[in-house]
């Protein structure tokens, strides 16, 4: 069966139907403008498939974007890929649909990312964790020792690090801002709830984190 060639699936998602209008001779110029072979699949109106029994040159992130700017501009349409891990002679197809499903939620807090892979991005996620973690845990050491100093030169670094980078959306890590200062309030010989709401409301409405901590 032609299904068992199968070696990667690409899941597009539009958000305005527009996979209701699309036709195959859309598809056959896609393919020929791309010099590369798949299978077409519409899911819904706002979901197709396309199915890859070759590896593109220049692997499959390059070809993901190629792909992501040939449908913006032909097409006329701002969409999202996931493009599946490999897929083996014995693997399912149903699992590899159900990873692009996983990768596509993350255009929720990836903003401004048209193109997922099971690759790379979870390797950039990763670190940014164990980097996080470590300056957390080192606030959090200064907050027990009072060191003020220490205190401030790594949460100086933490701001530095974290406000402004594309990897997490902007409300992911005014959430961790939130909690470190939770952390620091939590160790004040003073604590006031009230005042602790009114800093976290204003660190949610502010594109200056520094500031408001």
């Amino acid at each position: 069966s032609f299904v068992r060639d199968f070696r990667r699936m690409v899941l597009l998602e539009c958000a305005n139907n527009y996979f209701e209008q699309v036709n195959s001779e859309q598809i056959e110029k896609m393919q020929s403008d791309l010099q590369m072979p798949f299978h077409y699949l519409n899911l819904n109106p706002q979901q197709s498939i396309l199915f890859f029994s070759e590896e593109p040159d220049g692997g499959w992130e390059a070809f993901g974007r190629k792909l992501y700017r040939y449908i913006r501009e032909m097409w006329d349409q701002e969409c999202f890929l996931a493009v599946s891990g490999e897929i083996t002679p014995d693997g399912e197809l149903y699992d590899a649909f159900a990873q692009t499903e996983q990768l596509m939620e993350r255009r929720f807090y990836h903003t401004g990312n048209h193109v997922f892979l099971p690759f790379q991005e979870e390797q950039s996620e990763v670190l940014v964790q164990i980097d996080a973690e470590i300056l957390i845990r080192q606030i959090q050491q200064d907050i027990r020792m009072k060191d003020l100093e220490s205190l401030r030169e790594h949460f100086d670094q933490f701001c530095e690090k974290y406000e402004h980078q594309t990897i997490f959306s902007q409300i992911y890590i005014k959430f961790m801002f939130s909690n470190l200062l939770k952390e620091i309030y939590d160790n004040l010989e003073r604590k006031d709830e009230r005042e602790l709401d009114r800093e976290i409301d204003a660190l949610y409405h502010s594109s200056n984190m520094a500031g408001v901590i």
